[in-house]
């Protein structure tokens, strides 16, 4: 297989163990490009469709990822488009915990050259994006979209968890921890983060729902933090709300961290699958992490389930 890479050196994991990553790349004959924002990616696109990769390899975290599927699947540059093979040298690498390479990012990029070198076919991954689509704004694609308290749960994490250093597995733990614990024992009356929010939506077009809810995510990966499950995997966005007022969290956390599933926890949570979800609601919104623009007031978008990528790992 042809091989070409794309490298973020801000990434978090990149700043402890990636920066030769790019070198390592090079001097097996890989062409490099480098970029630090996502505004880049359609300057160098063209150049990497003219090298016609077999396999692109991402060397960044969950934002860098998002940004070169949407570049894709934006324009028609590739005659075909290539497989992705990510690294984990992000400061949040949920998508490559799931569909990626563990380790390292020079590390995994070593297993990769050694693979490509010995023609080692690797093992191959389908996952669909979310297709998010807002009122104003070109479309957005990701695997991971938060609302509710969530956006304001991850900002704080980051400034009080990612800024400090602990980045990969130990500051997901952290995030996580953190994340339960201010579920667990805030103060539900009086903390803004956690104040009850309106959600409507409508699923396939048929299903509707109306909650006062904390939070809520919608996904198509099979594997979130340190493991969890959203759901048993299907091709579908599966969406779990997290309800206000909630009464059994503790009981529900407990069984969720036993099992790993969220499909395995009711009562204060509604899951819903579907092919196709409109929302509408007030706040704000993640995807995989980064801040969705969005206009002030009441907000609707809608997110479609995208063709399935092919991820490769070996």
């Amino acid at each position: 297989m042809k091989a070409a890479l794309i490298h973020n050196p801000l990434g978090g994991g990149n700043r402890r163990s990636g920066a030769r990553v790019p070198d390592m790349a090079r001097a097996a004959g890989l062409p490099v490009w480098t970029i630090t924002h996502p505004d880049e990616l359609a300057a160098v696109l063209p150049a990497i469709a003219r090298a016609a990769p077999d396999l692109l390899i991402v060397n960044g975290g969950d934002g860098t990822v998002d940004a070169v599927v949407t570049a894709l699947r934006q324009t028609t540059t590739f005659a075909r488009e290539p497989m992705l093979a990510l690294l984990a040298g992000g400061t949040t690498n949920m998508i490559a915990r799931d569909v990626g390479l563990t380790g390292r990012p020079d590390r995994a990029l070593r297993r990769v050259l050694t693979a490509l070198a010995s023609g080692q076919p690797g093992e191959q991954i389908r996952r669909a994006p979310l297709i998010l689509r807002r009122e104003s704004g070109a479309d957005l694609l990701g695997f991971f979209l938060g609302g509710g308290a969530l956006p304001l749960l991850l900002r704080r994490v980051h400034r009080r968890v990612h800024h400090r250093g602990f980045i990969s597995r130990g500051g997901e733990a952290l995030a996580l921890l953190q994340t339960v614990w201010r579920l667990l024992f805030g103060d539900v009356r009086r903390d803004p983060v956690l104040q009850p929010r309106r959600l409507h939506w409508t699923a396939d077009g048929q299903a509707e729902g109306n909650s006062s809810m904390v939070l809520y995510f919608i996904t198509t990966l099979d594997r979130l933090v340190l493991g969890l499950n959203p759901a048993r995997p299907a091709p579908s966005m599966r969406m779990m709300v997290l309800r206000h007022p909630y009464h059994r969290l503790v009981r529900s956390v407990a069984r969720l961290l036993r099992r790993l599933s969220f499909d395995a926890v009711g009562g204060d949570f509604i899951f819903r699958e579907g092919q196709a979800l409109r929302l509408n609601f007030e706040g704000e919104l993640v995807l995989d992490g980064e801040p969705v623009p969005l206009a002030a007031g009441p907000v609707k978008v809608r997110l479609a389930l995208g063709t399935p990528l092919v991820f490769w790992r070996i």
